[in-house]
């Protein structure tokens, strides 16, 4: 580097103070530069060695390196100082503000702010916790795609996958993210399996691809692709665009009689099914997280299982342009079904009460699940 400056000599004073500020205007630019650049601090033990021909320190014990506000630390190390590349071992650990790196060890090129953990990785900060065995990390950005094993942590979220890749948003207090291979998201006892899950921290927006399927108390939601929001971390909408599926399990006893020497004798045993719902399209929606309605639009059709005190009456389908499922407190309220609406009714055959299925159609049809009614409404017949 050369610097080409004036003097000017008819005024020695001025050439003094120009001198002075040159030298401290160089200092501070050295040290600005230093700052960012990778420097040995401290090591027990410091040897010159060659490795593939290339020049290069051995260091051992207590080693400590420094880059800007980011300590580095390991049992020992193989250092460049010419290209501020090394390889750290044993007991690795980083440090910068909040941030936080442990791993058995460690590549670092420094001019690219890169660096790549192995084995045993941590990365975390205030705001997340990821864990895998190979972590890519740039350190400037606080972001990096995490291999095998993944585990991120992150307010209520627990995301696993093969591969996670990351980036921190300042403004959001948090990492958006993109996971892939096996994932697997459990949240507040919500469990989100898929092929790719992609979050969008900054619009609390996710995407589930490849067979995507939510599990939420007991009920599975499945369909193409699954789009959650969020509100303030709360999920506040679902929506599947085609092949929308879902089921939930319905669990009771079934009775029946037999006369055994002249004496009338009930019997039971446990008895469980699936209840079905498919459309085109699904919409659900929820309060502080829970959800309170489910909407089926094109071609729906809904198979419900129907108890009376606990025992098994008989089976409910029913089909239309569109299907409304109200919840409270994930218990299913009623069935609201329009548009060319039809259904049948398929009593226990253990039963005696109604013989054969019954068939309806109409409008609507409106099933009250809690108090076992069923209102037909427009052409019903």
């Amino acid at each position: 580097m050369r610097f080409i400056y004036f003097l000017n000599h008819s005024n020695p004073k001025k050439n003094g103070r120009w001198t002075t500020c040159l030298a401290i205007s160089l200092l501070l630019t050295l040290s600005f530069g230093q700052d960012d650049r990778l420097r040995l601090k401290q090591a027990d033990l410091l040897e010159n060695i060659t490795v593939d021909g290339l020049s290069m320190q051995y260091l051992r014990g207590n080693v400590i390196f420094h880059k800007g506000d980011m300590v580095m630390n390991c049992d020992w190390a193989r250092f460049d100082k010419k290209t501020e590349q090394g390889f750290l071992f044993g007991n690795v650990s980083m440090v910068e503000d909040v941030q936080n790196l442990t791993c058995d060890s460690l590549f670092v090129d420094s001019p690219k702010d890169i660096m790549i953990a192995y084995s045993n990785t941590h990365v975390w900060d205030t705001t997340y916790s990821l864990v895998a065995d190979t972590l890519f990390y740039f350190s400037e950005l606080d972001s990096g795609s995490a291999n095998g094993n993944t585990i991120l942590i992150q307010d209520k979220q627990t995301i696993k996958g093969d591969r996670i890749e990351y980036f921190e948003i300042p403004e959001s207090d948090g990492v958006s993210y993109a996971a892939k291979g096996n994932v697997s998201i459990t949240e507040e006892g919500r469990l989100a399996t898929c092929g790719e899950a992609i979050y969008d921290r900054e619009n609390g927006k996710t995407t589930l691809r490849i067979k995507p399927e939510i599990i939420d108390n007991n009920q599975t939601i499945a369909g193409s692709e699954i789009f959650l929001e969020y509100d303030e971390d709360i999920l506040k909408s679902l929506f599947i665009p085609s092949n929308a599926h879902a089921t939930h399990p319905s669990i009771g006893i079934r009775e029946w009689t037999n006369i055994i020497d002249g004496d009338t004798l009930t019997f039971e045993d446990s008895i469980s099914f699936s209840d079905d719902m498919t459309g085109s399209i699904l919409r659900g929606y929820f309060t502080d997280g829970i959800m309170d309605s489910m909407r089926l639009e094109g071609m729906a059709t809904t198979l419900y299982h129907i108890f009376e005190d606990s025992v098994y009456q008989g089976k409910n389908e029913a089909s239309g342009d569109t299907i409304i499922m109200n919840f409270t407190e994930n218990e299913l309220q009623n069935i609201y079904v329009t548009g060319g609406s039809r259904g049948v009714y398929t009593p226990d055959s253990t039963g005696a009460d109604v013989d054969g299925p019954i068939e309806y159609e109409s409008e609507d049809i409106d099933y009250d699940v809690i108090n076992e009614f069923t209102d037909l409404h427009g052409d019903a017949f």
